[in-house]
């Protein structure tokens, strides 16, 4: 079975049939090897060895038909080489083959043995006789193609002789071709799929059509008037190519030597081949060919039927001769009927594989079932498939053209059907993101969040300039909003590589080019106005949604409040969420009733004013133990030897006039608690010497809520060390946003920046708080809670013997993880659309229910409270608490569970104004036994943006230092930076010890990464993978 002998034969045989026709003449049998002998024996001539590469740089194909059987017949392997490649992408390929001779035009200038093809084939003592060939082998390297690699580097792939011959004989065969067959060479000579369109018709005496060089060949009159006129029997092509030839096919007079069109290379898509069935029945057979250039060429084939444009997906059929297909599952056992796995192609006619590449040929071509009778090389296709009931295999596609969105499993090819069966549009190409940097198969890319359609209208279409309205309405009737692409981008066309699959590079330049569409009226206006201030100075248009244009969590809130300064109206999350572009809020907006209940009116003088809610159950707690400091807000800063201490005293004393939360002290009148506001003129800063060995929780002490002040300051002097400026405010007065809004004024303060007077103070929240929860906005979220809380409670029992003594004495242990080392847990995230804080919640739901050892568990968060954009600067005690309660799926994949606690999250957070106090009452109210808490752990998670908080001369270094408290047996603070993620794990002391917190804060970043390594994996299986240890109580003290 020797490809070179088979082809001698035919040449022989066929020697007067016209083997070559082009628009330049006809070149017969006889002709064309005579050509090939002249390269055939220059190369002998040459003394160039067996098995050396020769490469081959020009364009014309008749040129390198004749090199390639010249080279070919010399025992030698032909590596075409194109010439239009960039030239560093050009000095890899030769680098790689190392060809001892390259045959060229006179102007191919590669640096190494370049020779003329025309002096070759033309000159007149060019020896054309028959040579004396060497001894081939059917396990000889016959050619090298180059396809890109993953890396941008370009892969060779090495061709065997007797694989070559026995894919083109199963061909003939299968199809009876013979030397009547006529063949268009429409494939670039730069892909493998060219030796079909050369060697099928030489080795069976037909002729090979070459078409005109014309630029305009690939449009429908020019491909479909020549394959006409050329009287072209077969055709192989991408289906790109076959929807010009369908474009241009009106009548089924057309093509009356057409028997065949092969496809190959890309996905068909079912619904364009209606029209052709239409116009020509089954007259014409259409015939889907699969595989790979490594598994050379073509493994699979199947028979397209008119009823299957009907269907969604066109089968890749049966394995060819001597092939064998496998589904197998990631442990490499073989798939049942309709389950889906990993595709293999078995075949002892694969090709050799990778040039200069072990590793990759490692890593793809592989021996199946080794050792056993049914052993057989393989190579994995790096597709998902699945066997049919019938037995067929149903590609379906590659793991990237899978993709998730908000924990929704999606094929990006069911969107592109419902996209074509939309009846606007001729076809679709849908992307999770950006294309460009998709390969041909490929369906993801960097930025995933977005879907985005390339699509060609139909011509009826064109004059309708509301069609793309049309359009979205229709694709509602069939796909969630999630799944609707954000982004549709007409185009006239796709653009096309070379070898005619879609050029991906360049029409992502097209979704690169984003079009920015003005406000049409002044709510838009104003709106792009909000946009523009929350996320910085950008080009924003309308039709982008909040996401794309750089929004997060944390900002989307912050549109919330400001959508109602500016318009008074109130927007819920839930709808904002499904409104996220500038032109649909207008719409919100204008469809909304003027809402007056959440504006602040600023107060007149009083002597007193009443407490908040949230003021209330802090002062509550605080008479149950007055002597606890576990409501402190200690803070501490390094002083750099710049910084001028009277100066920063007189900011200090700045700070206090302008809030007056820091000037606030309570006290209780029949059962009535009040806050009084001192003017703040006698306000102390203590200046303390201390030692070298001094400890700054010598510093946190009680306060006394009923005569202030509530808030000290300090500045600390040690010896022979740095100033250290030391704050303590207690939490009825102060949040953590808050703390962030003092640092920053003070920083202004010190700078000697004048500040803005605030337009309300925390005083005219508490008053208009009180006024706000008799409204029926207000009271309708009790439903909410108290549904949430039905039936029996979760029992939070810690993992410990005896229940500790009650003590709020604690410690904290802070432990780094760079986002390096999250990259991939940060990457699942972001691809399934879920937040940081959301992702963060359900790891800490997952670490507490190993620790707990149950599945429904209820964790307290925070939410800033801060419903009115009036508030974002404003100091004082607005952080809402709430409680998530979630009960556990162990049959969820951790991605479909993630999914679910961000859309649980979504919900919960559109009744966070409801205070953390009537939530207990109400649901007390329905027990039988009070609840004193309904969580014993928090997860809090602090981001906040605040662009003037930064100390750029670097003149306050955060001092960190242990305060002694904890609320909770443990609690997990999380602070994100740039760089990284810092945590600190608070903790009762009377529960653990530090080692019991050690061991727990090493468990808890080993779940994170045990997330992403099983995130398709149902919990109940990924909790108990090998690389976590479980907990166990002889590993952890817990107090016992």
């Amino acid at each position: 079975m020797i490809f070179q002998n088979e082809l001698l034969k035919s040449f022989t045989a066929n020697g007067d049939r016209i083997a070559v026709e082009s628009a330049r003449g006809s070149v017969t049998y006889t002709e064309l090897q005579h050509r090939a002998n002249a390269i055939t024996n220059f190369l002998i001539a040459q003394n160039v060895l067996k098995g050396s590469n020769i490469g081959v740089h020009t364009h014309r194909p008749e040129e390198i038909i004749v090199c390639m059987i010249g080279i070919m017949n010399a025992g030698c392997v032909f590596v075409p080489i194109n010439p239009d490649l960039p030239v560093r992408r050009k000095e890899e390929v030769l680098n790689e083959v190392s060809p001892a001779y390259i045959f060229g035009g006179k102007s191919t200038d590669t640096g190494i043995n370049t020779i003329d093809i025309d002096l070759i084939l033309n000159q007149k003592s060019a020896d054309q006789s028959t040579p004396i060939y060497p001894e081939f082998d059917q396990d000889d390297s016959i050619y090298i193609y180059f396809t890109s690699g993953s890396t941008g580097k370009p892969k060779g792939i090495i061709g065997r002789n007797k694989s070559l011959l026995q894919y083109l004989q199963w061909q003939i065969n299968e199809f009876s071709i013979d030397q009547n067959c006529r063949v268009s060479q429409l494939i670039s000579p730069y892909f493998d799929a060219f030796l079909r369109d050369v060697f099928v018709p030489l080795l069976t005496g037909g002729t090979i059509c070459l078409p005109p060089e014309e630029e305009d060949l690939f449009t429908p009159l020019k491909m479909v008037s020549w394959l006409n006129e050329a009287g072209v029997t077969i055709v192989h092509c991408v289906p790109s190519v076959f929807q010009i030839i369908n474009e241009g096919a009106p009548s089924a007079t057309l093509f009356p030597s057409l028997s065949y069109i092969f496809m190959s290379g890309e996905k068909i898509n079912p619904l364009q081949l209606a029209k052709w069935y239409a116009t020509f029945n089954d007259r014409i057979s259409l015939v889907n060919l699969y595989g790979a250039t490594e598994t050379t060429m073509v493994r699979c084939f199947y028979r397209i039927q008119p009823e299957d444009s009907s269907k969604s997906k066109i089968s890749i059929g049966n394995p060819i001769a001597d092939t064998q297909l496998f589904i197998l599952d990631e442990n490499g056992i073989p798939c049942s009927k309709y389950i889906v796995g990993d595709l293999y192609i078995a075949s002892t006619f694969i090709s050799k594989g990778y040039l200069n590449n072990e590793a990759l040929n490692k890593e793809k071509f592989i021996t199946l079932f080794k050792g056993t009778a049914k052993e057989v090389p393989a190579f994995k296709t790096g597709d998902k498939a699945r066997f049919t009931g019938s037995g067929k295999v149903e590609l379906l596609g590659r793991d990237d053209r899978q993709v998730k969105i908000r924990g929704i499993r999606v094929d990006l090819e069911e969107i592109e059907y419902i996209l074509l069966r939309s009846g606007f549009l001729k076809n679709a190409l849908v992307f999770l993101g950006n294309p460009e940097l998709q390969d041909e198969s490929a369906g993801q890319s960097a930025d995933p969040e977005i879907l985005t359609a390339f699509v060609i209208r139909n011509d009826a279409e064109a004059d309708d300039e509301h069609w793309a309205e049309k359009l979205k309405n229709k694709l509602k009737e069939h796909l969630p909003e999630d799944l609707i692409p954000a982004k549709i981008i007409v185009v006239d066309s796709y653009p096309l590589l070379p070898n005619g699959k879609i050029n991906y590079p360049e029409l992502s330049a097209l979704s690169l080019q984003k079009e920015i569409i003005a406000p049409k009226d002044e709510i838009e206006q104003r709106l792009l106005a909000i946009w523009v201030e929350i996320l910085g100075q950008k080009e924003v248009s309308t039709i982008e949604k909040f996401h794309e244009a750089g929004g997060n969590s944390l900002s989307i809130m912050r549109l919330i409040a400001k959508i109602y300064k500016e318009f008074n109206v109130r927007v819920v999350l839930k709808d904002l969420f499904n409104n996220l572009t500038i032109q649909k809020q207008a719409v919100l907006i204008r469809s909304a009733l003027k809402d007056e209940s959440l504006h602040i009116a600023t107060v007149g003088k009083r002597d007193f004013y009443p407490a908040s809610i949230a003021q209330e159950r802090i002062y509550y707690l605080y008479l149950s133990d007055k002597s606890g400091i576990t409501f402190n807000l200690p803070m501490a800063w390094e002083l750099s030897e710049e910084v001028d201490t009277e100066r920063l005293k007189s900011a200090i004393r700045s700070l206090v006039i302008r809030h007056e939360s820091l000037r606030t002290y309570f006290n209780m009148d029949r059962h009535r608690i009040n806050q009084l506001i001192e003017d703040g003129s006698n306000f102390e800063i203590t200046e303390v010497p201390v030692a070298a060995d001094f400890s700054l929780s010598d510093f946190i002490k009680p306060f006394d809520l009923d005569n202030g002040p509530l808030f000290r300051c300090f500045l600390i002097y040690p010896e022979n060390g740095k100033t250290i400026l030391f704050t303590d405010a207690h939490h009825i007065i102060c949040d953590g946003m808050s703390q962030v809004n003092l640092f920053a004024d003070l920083l202004q303060f010190y700078n000697g920046k004048d500040l803005d007077l605030l337009p309300i103070q925390y005083k005219d929240y508490s008053v208009w708080e009180q006024q706000f929860r008799t409204s029926p906005e207000y009271l309708n979220c009790r439903k909410f809670w108290v549904d949430s809380y039905k039936g029996e409670l979760p029992s939070l029992k810690w993992p410990v013997r005896d229940q500790p003594q009650d003590s709020s004495y604690g410690s904290n242990l802070l432990f780094y993880v760079p986002s390096s080392d999250l990259l991939p847990l940060l990457d699942q995230w972001k691809q399934e659309g879920v937040s940081v804080f959301s992702g963060l919640l359900s790891a800490y739901f997952l670490f507490l229910s190993q620790l707990y050892g149950q599945e429904d568990l209820i964790i307290g968060i925070n939410s800033s409270g801060r419903m009115q954009s009036e508030l974002e600067n404003v100091v004082g005690m607005f952080a809402k608490t709430l409680p998530v309660r979630y009960e556990i799926d162990l049959d969820d994949t951790y991605l479909q569970f993630v999914g679910k606690i961000q859309a649980h999250l979504r919900e919960l957070l559109n009744y966070q104004q409801y205070d953390y106090s009537d939530i207990l009452s109400d649901i007390n109210r329905d027990h039988d036994f009070q609840i004193g808490q309904l969580f014993d752990t928090m997860l809090v998670f602090q981001n906040f943006e605040h662009s003037e908080a930064a100390d750029e001369r670097h003149l306050f270094t955060p001092h960190v230092f242990e305060s002694g408290a904890a609320k909770y047996p443990m609690s997990l603070f999380v602070y994100q930076n740039g760089d990284g993620f810092q945590f600190r794990m608070e903790y009762l002391t009377s529960y653990f010890t530090e080692e019991d917190i050690l061991m727990l804060s090493e468990q808890f970043i080993q779940l994170l990464k045990l997330l992403v390594a099983n995130s398709e994996t149902p919990l109940k299986s990924s909790l108990n993978a090998d690389q976590v240890d479980p907990f166990s109580k002889e590993d952890l003290d817990f107090r016992f």
